[in-house]
Parts: C-alpha cells; sequence; structure tokens
C-alpha cells in the first residue's frame, strides 16, 4: 500500500481513482483544482454516468501499464478488501486505500505558510481574518482575554499574508497560516489537515466579539446534547444579536421585540439575505445600539435552559465542532474561487444529510458584527460608539 504523497510524487505516469461516491468526487476535483494530473474516474462496471465532469470508466477498459499505474481507492470501508481483490485480479498492485489521513495528506499539498506554534492542546480555535483591521484591536483583545488556557489558537488568511496578524500571533503566542489562493473552504481545509489529531476545533471569523466563557458554554451545549439528548450533534453554535436564527431569542429576553418589529416589521426565523436583519443596515445598528451591551446581554443568559435544537440552517461565524466531523465530510468542497459561504452551505447541508444536530447554547452570546451590505453604515456606528464593542 501506498500513502497519497507517495502516489502523486511522480513516480506514476497513470492515477486512476476508484470510486464514483462523493468521496470519489471531492479527490478528483481538489486533485484537478492543485493542477494534479489524473486520468480519470473508475468503478468495476460501466455506467455511462458522468461525475464531476468526467465519464466514469469500467476497470475493465483501463489498458495503462500496471507498474506506471496507480489506483486511489475511494469506496466505503467495508468495500476495500473486494476492491483490493479486484484491482490485484486484474494485475494492479500500486494501490492507496483513502481515508483521514490521506484527507490531510492531500490539504497540505497546496502552497501556504504556517507559523508553526501549537502547543497540542487537542482543542484548537480557528480565527479568519485578513480584511477587516479595523476591527482587530478590539476582537483580538475579546479573544485574547476569554479564549481558555486549553485551547491553541491559529490566525487564518485566505489569499493574503497579513505582517500585522503574523506580529499579532507571535507576541501571543498563536499560530499564523496564510494561503497564496483566496479560497475560505481552501485554507480551511489546509488548517484542520494541519491541526490533525486534535478533537475540537472552534471557528470563528474577524467580525465575531467573543464574552466571557462562550467558548466552555460552547462545549458544554454540544457535550450535553450528545450525552444525554436523542440527538448527534454536528456543530454547536452561541445566540448572536445579529443573526436570523437567534434574533428573537435575544430580542424577547431583552424586551426589544415590539420595538424591533415596529421599525422592521414581522420577524421570521431562519437566514435569508433579504430579510431585515441581514439587509437592513439600520436593523444591525438597532441591535448593536437599543438591546443591551453584548456583555451584559451574555451575563443575562448564564442560566436556564442548556441548548436548543436549531431546525433551519445557522450561520457559523462562529461555532464548535468536532475534527472528525469534518474528515467525514471529507473536508469542505474547493471550486477553484473565493467560495464565500460556501463552507457555511456545505456544512449546514452535511448536518442535514447525515442527521446532526445544529445546538445553540442558550447560554452563551457573541456580537457579530454585520452582514456585507450593513458593513458600511456599521463602521460608521463603530467608530461613533465604540464603547458598545469594548469589554463592559
Amino acid at each position: 500500500m501506498y500513502s497519497l504523497k507517495e502516489i502523486l510524487s511522480g513516480g506514476f505516469s497513470y492515477i486512476w481513482i476508484y470510486g464514483a461516491g462523493k468521496t470519489g468526487r471531492k479527490l478528483w476535483n481538489g486533485l484537478n483544482f492543485l493542477q494534479i494530473n489524473v486520468n480519470g474516474i473508475v468503478e468495476s462496471v460501466y455506467t455511462g454516468k458522468v461525475v464531476a465532469g468526467t465519464e466514469i470508466c469500467s476497470l475493465k477498459n483501463v489498458e495503462t501499464p500496471p507498474d506506471l499505474t496507480a489506483f486511489i481507492i475511494t469506496t466505503p470501508e467495508n468495500s476495500h478488501k473486494e476492491v483490493i481483490s479486484r484491482l490485484k485480479r486484474a494485475g494492479y498492485g500500486n494501490i492507496c486505500v483513502w481515508g483521514s489521513d490521506t484527507l490531510c495528506e492531500l490539504w497540505t499539498l497546496p502552497d501556504y505558510t504556517f507559523e508553526d506554534r501549537r502547543k497540542g492542546m487537542g482543542t484548537c480555535c480557528f480565527v479568519l481574518a485578513g480584511y477587516k483591521e479595523y476591527l482587530w484591536e478590539r476582537v483580538f483583545m475579546r479573544l485574547s482575554r476569554f479564549v481558555p488556557h486549553n485551547i491553541d489558537i491559529c490566525i487564518i488568511s485566505s489569499g493574503i499574508y497579513s505582517g500585522e496578524l503574523a506580529k499579532r500571533s507571535r507576541e501571543q503566542g498563536w499560530s499564523y497560516l496564510s494561503t497564496e489562493k483566496n479560497s475560505v473552504t481552501l485554507a480551511q481545509n489546509i488548517a484542520y489537515a494541519l491541526f490533525n489529531g486534535y478533537e475540537w476545533v472552534y471557528k470563528m471569523d474577524e467580525d465575531i466579539f467573543v464574552t466571557e466563557h462562550v467558548f466552555e458554554s460552547l462545549c458544554k451545549a454540544y457535550c450535553e446534547a450528545q450525552a444525554t439528548s436523542n440527538y448527534q450533534v454536528g456543530i454547536a453554535v452561541p445566540l448572536m444579536p445579529l443573526n436570523g436564527c437567534s434574533y428573537r431569542t435575544i430580542l424577547e429576553k431583552t424586551g426589544k421585540k415590539e420595538d424591533y418589529e415596529k421599525k422592521f416589521g414581522r420577524i421570521v426565523i431562519g437566514g435569508n439575505p433579504e430579510s431585515a436583519i441581514e439587509k437592513n443596515p439600520e436593523s444591525a445598528v438597532f441591535m448593536w445600539d437599543e438591546c443591551p451591551h453584548i456583555d451584559e446581554m451574555n451575563r443575562m443568559f448564564t442560566d436556564g435552559k442548556l441548548y436548543a435544537v436549531c431546525n433551519v440552517r445557522y450561520s457559523i461565524g462562529f461555532m464548535l465542532m468536532q475534527h472528525s466531523f469534518w474528515e467525514e465530510m471529507q473536508g469542505f468542497y474547493v471550486s477553484g474561487g473565493t467560495d464565500m459561504g460556501a463552507d457555511e452551505e456545505e456544512l449546514c447541508g452535511s448536518c442535514m444529510n447525515r442527521s446532526r444536530a445544529i445546538i445553540i447554547s442558550q447560554n452563551a452570546v457573541a456580537g457579530h458584527f454585520s452582514f456585507g451590505r450593513q458593513t458600511e453604515r456599521m463602521k460608521q456606528f463603530y467608530i461613533e460608539k465604540p464603547e458598545k464593542f469594548e469589554i463592559c
């Protein structure tokens, strides 16, 4: 058996993927993105179907020289023995079996810079940053204050190397990862691969203002739901005032629901880019200005119900998941573009398709600065009322 890197090192002139399922399609796409030549996707019987832009080939029609040919098996684990036997009967013995290790091998192949300060904590927090420098002082001050000491931090910049982020990371003892290609799914895949062996992964964007005990509350909600509910958990998320799913809970708790609806209309639960909570700049200002300070709000939710199950798509601006779920998903899809929002769509879709619950901690509140169309107005508000973002 060969490792993926051995297969791709150049010793084989012909590389085939065996298996046309989701894993095989993601591998095909990933290798093409990395400009690694792959001959095609093979199944035992010709079906005539086209997958990922290529026609599936029958094994009996593969005529490449066995000594120069390698196969990467991506079929389910319970079929590996049979597939290996089939390949060997056909004269092909250069084989790599796809798994979590090969997934990590694949996503350490792209070009990136990694300033490694991992401490082997077993839990890490990825921070996607690089484009909203005006927020960093307060965002990172909060992160430094409230992150538990047993969590490794890695700042991730997609498509940019920031000297300022590198400096901040160095001063804080955090790792810093930057990628040449601007793709948020690629950057995260590389980070997950580099932190292979870690059990827990928090992920936050550079416009998330964390609060006291928010990390611990997410972990507690996740573990409690996993241990005592009838659900298998996919991700855990906090309450966020500027969020299509949890803003109603926030408004009811703070007594601002009627005021909000008078200004912006009926509250509809769920992420929707055309809803006021995501589209209207004044809606974002309302949630930051009319509602209590984010730290005060967080303290209002420390008692009571531990978690709720989300039944719609949730924003993943800040979340907690297990590394094994990324492995189960076979990493995030990388299209070749920036893939903005694609990670959220895929992750929420994977939760639904794999029957994994999205758990909303009811004891933790974090602040989300703005959605895209609200940003310019919120920049102005940020300058006018900086105290709304300071630690209180």
